[in-house]
């Protein structure tokens, strides 16, 4: 039987209830909602972030939550095959950013994140060389498989790049959709001959570049956070393309 949960309206307590139609269960608004901002400083997961509040209690002081949220981290980070170091994330943000670059995409963060759940980022707009939607996604699709053709060609194997093959799989779900091949591409528009070309030419983007990748990720793990204008600094420097121009 399925059970069915109803939302209350907020009562004067300032909590709100919970009901199958027979029970009822309350949870202290103010209390969740401080424990929660409190795991957000600290991390980024927000599937981790509710696994540890349904776990706890809110009549927990918040040091004891952060405590036991970082004595739950070991079991969590084992759900992969193998874990990434805080490298191996350095390596593979700056993959997304080299390969975006090299798109003639703008980007505007890379950042790593040491504390708690290692993980990181990197943000990018679109091109504003005139480029058409249908090659847009394809560099999407190219940018979201560079961070894994990274870790691959270091030897990593694991699940960290899920959240990047989402992204791809919305790029060639658009593509597909529009039934207009990319500039150059001139194979199926099927996930299987689309996610093989793709995954190639990041593959030797990524091989040609490892050097000023790994450059890159050094001062990642320096800086923590680089911003548009620093990578783009760095990228015209090691690579003598600037913003915009196509890559050699």
């Amino acid at each position: 039987m399925h059970e069915r949960a109803v939302l209350s309206s907020q009562n004067n307590s300032g909590t709100i209830s919970l009901a199958d139609g027979s029970a009822g269960y309350k949870v202290r608004l103010n209390e969740t909602t401080t424990h929660r901002t409190a795991l957000k400083k600290i991390y980024s997961d927000d599937t981790f972030i509710e696994f540890v509040l349904a776990r706890s209690e809110d009549s927990w002081p918040v040091e004891n939550l952060l405590s036991y949220a970082e004595s739950l981290l070991p079991g969590w980070n084992t759900t992969n095959e193998q874990t990434a170091s805080i490298e191996d994330i350095a390596h593979h943000e700056s993959g997304h950013a080299l390969v975006a670059y090299l798109s003639g995409m703008t980007v505007l963060d890379v950042t790593i994140k040491r504390k708690g759940l290692i993980n990181g980022h990197c943000i990018h707009s679109r091109a504003l060389n005139g480029k058409s939607y249908i090659d847009t996604q394809w560099d999407t699709l190219r940018i979201s498989l560079a961070g894994n053709a990274v870790d691959h060609l270091r030897g990593i194997f694991d699940a960290n790049s899920s959240a990047d093959m989402h992204s791809a799989h919305a790029s060639m779900l658009a593509l597909i959709s529009t039934g207009i091949s990319p500039s150059g591409y001139h194979g199926a528009l099927s996930f299987d001959s689309m996610l093989g070309c793709a995954r190639q030419e990041v593959q030797e983007l990524a091989e040609k570049h490892m050097a000023v990748i790994s450059e890159l990720a050094v001062a990642l793990l320096e800086c923590q956070s680089l911003n548009g204008r620093a990578v783009r600094g760095f990228f015209e420097s090691k690579l003598g393309i600037r913003q915009g121009d196509p890559a050699p």
